[in-house]
């Protein structure tokens, strides 16, 4: 983090209690200061620096920290209003709403005066003197609720030059955010299709399903192949195989089909058509280490659909 004063550029280097080093171009210290862990001053040596405890911007009237959501009152160690989020009755100590970081200011910080994160997981930037901060990851208390949180702020009336982001490895859950993420699938491909099928009696709402496919995907190209399923009711669970066009080889995998029997006209346009003529729904299949989410709609000979093809690793054969 620098600030620029003319034509000196100051280098600031934080950790979660303070700006603990200033140093000048060359590397040099030429400030530093401390705090104590709810706030107040331990030392300040070089000169000021409006920015503070935890990078909070201090009042020069009433010696109080800009937290963003709300004030923080240093020499108490709370804040000056409630907590605008709330607490939850699962964590008893978030109950108190005036409370900084639920008393625990040597694990947690609160760059948005909001709600706690653990050291090292979020920090506020500046430049030029105008906060700017953007702050992603995994909230410790309240919005653990919620999952993965983040926040843009700003001081009013500034405008917003630039977004910082900073991920600090000696954060205790390090790593977490790059593996929630990773759990999120690529979409590697989608595709038409259009089927032929054939149905084969067993039992009162059981029946064996022949159908023939010939689909296109945009990865793998064109292909034709097969599905051979049982359904009980509206299940349909069976095997899926199809060659492409380029290679011949087999793609073969489990596929789950679900839908639901429609009559294709009534009464009401001059046609009297028994219901069971019409399907349409979804179905999910594994296939080379992708899954492909899709919907099909046409009668109980013919019909059609697409589909998109999803993977967890590396998209391809």
């Amino acid at each position: 983090m620098a600030t620029v004063e003319g034509s000196t550029t100051k280098y600031h280097h934080a950790d979660h209690l303070s700006m603990r080093v200033t140093s000048d171009a060359t590397g040099a210290a030429i400030a530093q200061s401390g705090h104590f862990p709810f706030g107040e001053n331990w030392y300040e040596t070089g000169g000021t620096n409006k920015l503070k405890f935890t990078s909070y911007e201090r009042d020069a009237e009433s010696a109080n920290d800009y937290a963003m959501a709300r004030s923080y009152v240093n020499r108490l160690g709370r804040f000056s209003s409630p907590d605008p989020i709330g607490g939850s009755i699962s964590d008893p100590q978030s109950l108190n709403r005036f409370a900084y970081v639920l008393n625990d200011p040597l694990d947690f910080v609160d760059p948005l005066g909001l709600s706690c994160w653990t050291v090292g997981q979020a920090y506020v930037r500046y430049e030029d003197g105008n906060s700017v901060n953007y702050t992603i990851g995994i909230l410790v208390d309240r919005c653990i609720e919620y999952g993965v949180c983040g926040g843009v702020g700003r001081q009013p009336g500034q405008q917003i030059k630039k977004v910082y982001t900073e991920f600090e490895s000696r954060a205790a859950d390090d790593g977490l955010l790059t593996k929630l993420t990773s759990l999120i699938p690529s979409i590697c491909s989608g595709g038409g299709f259009a089927y032929g099928a054939a149905i084969i009696p067993v039992a009162p709402h059981v029946e064996v399903e022949s159908l023939a496919i010939v689909e296109y995907d945009t990865e793998e190209g064109g292909a034709h192949g097969g599905v051979l399923a049982l359904e009980v009711g509206p299940a349909v669970v069976g095997v899926e195989s199809l060659r492409t066009w380029n290679d011949w080889k087999s793609h073969t995998g489990p596929i789950v089909i679900g839908g639901a029997e429609f009559s294709a006209a009534s009464k009401k346009f001059g046609k009297s058509v028994k219901g069971g003529t019409f399907d349409a729904g979804g179905f999910a299949n594994w296939m080379d280490g992708q899954l492909s989410l899709g919907g099909f709609v046409g009668g109980k000979v013919f019909g059609g659909g697409g589909f998109v093809s999803l993977s967890w690793r590396s998209c391809g054969p």
